[in-house]
């Protein structure tokens, strides 16, 4: 199991979502997961608890570690992100990214800034999964291009469409977190010599 970063970006002026009751909570969860269900998928982590993999994720930098395409994720700000997707032929697609909401080691939501060269949005959420020291992550994405569909552009660049590449991602992550690795399309693993990044605060 590789070493996870227990350590996130210092809180700021990020307006935070907080139910105080477990009904509450409850409607929170269910409303969110009502309005994106339709490109939502979720996948179970062993062997962690939904703090730790808040707190892998909440690092953006190790985003990198299992994100298919993602070569480079340049944290501007305790909310702001700076996206960069590579792919063989040298195609690339650039843009910021800023944290919308956030409840502590429960979900993240963020959306790409305006005039972005991707329009993207999306919520990933972390909850105790039955059986034990178990995480269910569930993860829903929707990308767009100004004036149109980037369905497209992502299937260029990854070899996936949005749907499929979200899945995949999730695949990962748990290949990363449960072994330290992730096996490739060859069946070969990699990534077994690198770790998470921790950031010193």
């Amino acid at each position: 199991m590789p070493t996870r970063n227990t350590s996130t970006p210092k809180s700021s002026s990020l307006p935070k979502v907080t139910p105080h009751s477990l009904h509450a909570r409850k409607k929170f969860f269910e409303s969110h997961h009502a309005a994106d269900n339709k490109n939502r998928h979720a996948i179970t982590i062993e062997n962690a608890s939904p703090i730790e993999v808040y707190n892998f994720w909440r690092n953006f930098k190790n985003l990198t570690l299992f994100m298919k395409g993602v070569s480079e994720i340049i944290v501007l700000s305790p909310q702001r992100s700076h996206w960069v997707v590579r792919i063989k032929s040298g195609l690339t697609a650039e843009w910021d990214a800023k944290i919308t909401q956030e409840i502590h080691g429960e979900m993240i939501s963020w959306q790409s800034m305006v005039d972005s060269q991707v329009n993207n949005k999306g919520t990933v959420y972390f909850t105790p999964a039955q059986g034990g020291n178990r995480t269910q992550v569930t993860l829903s994405m929707d990308y767009t291009l100004p004036g149109g569909k980037i369905t497209e552009l992502v299937t260029t660049l990854t070899g996936e469409s949005p749907d499929q590449l979200a899945q995949i991602n999730l695949r990962r992550l748990k290949a990363y977190l449960e072994t330290g690795e992730i096996p490739t399309t060859e069946g070969q693993p990699h990534g077994e010599n690198e770790r998470p990044e921790n950031t010193q605060h």
